[in-house]
């Protein structure tokens, strides 16, 4: 039974847990007042702890960091359609406040795991404590933890479980496993995970399911997972290059863009990708996870091996009259005639071998397909609707962690320059300097 002070702090945490305040305007209490209510909390010992508060004090401490994280790096623009090219802008985050954020969030939920990995009483509780387990050590960056939570769980699993578990199982190498759960799950949860991908920086374990499927991952030994580091792969350069095109039966239409791509030499040339870091390219114990370099970036993901990246990804746009904006049309909050509306696709994928002299060197291929899905029976008839297959070389060089630091200073120092001359103006016609 929770004593008087549990009871204080339950209340408290479940005012500021509550759902109608997430996202609103009353984040900024809980940014504000959560830091005192944890340190309360982890002045207790977790076995004398009640079952309920141990697990509340967990859901707590996950949707204050959820909110801090947000508030850290606000969600990216809506993804549209687009070939290589400048990605979109992501938000600026200060690294020390990126470095404050990671060590406060990684000192608490050390403690969330020892709360969750203490004795639980009641049964129902136990199981809840096993999924957020999951969560904590997918938080922890921990494959130890992970492969921990996922074999405590036991019996007949249900929806939520088989669910959670099937985004742990790659994470770790389980691929029979996650293969497994995948089989039996309904297909509204696939809609979910890809739902999930396109507004949230997680892998899509969509992707990543028909990926394993593909490249017969079952068949892998089961790594140690004291053997999976999550680490980030500083990226010094990106470069692709055209290779082709194809719009299946529309051949008059892969002419007509072929012969404009090659009115320029530009466009048949290798093409720098600028800031190539932005990719955030990371392993996360047996996945690779990245972000595309394409005007509409999207997840990327696929199976972690040491000489080849082949990661993939998916997003689809719903796109209605023009006088209409897509968001709010995929928000709900303006209804369209079904007629009217068009569903565009978009699919990239890397597949990229490390170079047999330069092992800081991939090279592959980079395919980007642009469709829409047809209903059954359905034919495309307008050229200008044509799916659009484009093939181009592509080469992914890694730097070093100071190589990185080093361009980064370089770059910080090339703006300062610039921002110096732009600051002084000479006008046209008496050469007067403007401050």
């Amino acid at each position: 039974m929770a004593s008087a002070s549990e009871k204080q702090l339950l209340h408290k945490m479940m005012i500021h847990m509550d759902p109608s305040g997430f996202g609103g305007h009353d984040n900024t209490q809980i940014l504000q007042s959560a830091p005192d209510i944890i340190k309360r909390i982890k002045k207790r010992s977790p076995e004398q702890c009640s079952d309920q508060f141990k697990v509340t004090c967990v859901q707590f401490f996950i949707h204050y960091y959820t909110l801090r994280m947000f508030a850290l790096a606000p969600p990216s623009p809506e993804f549209g359609m687009g070939g290589p090219g400048d990605p979109h802008e992501m938000p600026e985050i200060d690294p020390n406040d990126l470095e404050i954020f990671k060590s406060d969030q990684a000192r608490d939920m050390e403690y969330a795991w020892r709360l969750l990995d203490s004795n639980f009483a009641a049964e129902h509780i136990k199981n809840t404590a096993v999924l957020l387990k999951i969560e904590i050590g997918q938080r922890l960056e921990s494959s130890v933890k992970l492969a921990d939570a996922l074999d405590s769980i036991t019996g007949s699993p249900n929806i939520q479980t088989q669910m959670v578990s099937f985004t742990a199982a790659p994470l770790i190498g389980r691929w029979q496993k996650f293969i497994e759960i995948g089989e039996k799950l309904p297909p509204i949860a696939f809609e979910q995970f890809s739902g999930v991908s396109q507004s949230m920086p997680v892998p899509d374990y969509t992707v990543l399911f028909q990926m394993a499927n593909e490249e017969n991952a079952q068949a892998l030994p089961i790594p140690d997972p004291t053997n999976l580091p999550w680490e980030q792969f500083h990226i010094g350069s990106i470069r692709v290059k055209f290779k082709d095109l194809n719009c299946e039966e529309f051949t008059e239409k892969r002419e007509e863009l072929l012969t404009e791509i090659h009115q320029s030499e530009e466009n048949v040339k290798w093409e720098d990708v600028p800031n190539p870091n932005s990719i955030h390219l990371r392993r996360m114990g047996s996945i690779f996870q990245c972000i595309s370099f394409s005007e509409s970036p999207q997840q990327l993901c696929g199976i972690y091996r040491d000489d080849t990246i082949r990661v993939r990804g998916k997003t689809q746009a719903v796109m209605g009259p023009p006088d209409i904006d897509p968001e709010l049309i995929m928000s709900g909050q303006v209804r369209v005639d079904p007629d009217q509306l068009q569903i565009l696709i978009q699919e990239e994928s890397w597949n990229l071998t490390r170079d047999e002299e330069n092992p800081n060197l991939f090279k592959g291929e980079y395919e980007m397909h642009n469709y829409t899905p047809l209903k059954p029976g359905e034919i495309i008839t307008d050229p200008d609707k044509a799916p659009l297959h484009m093939t181009f070389d592509l080469e992914l060089e890694l730097c070093t962690t100071e190589e990185f630091l080093q361009n980064q200073l370089e770059s910080q120092n090339q703006m300062k320059e610039t921002a110096t001359v732009v600051d002084k103006i000479v006008t046209d016609f008496d050469e007067l300097e403007l401050d």
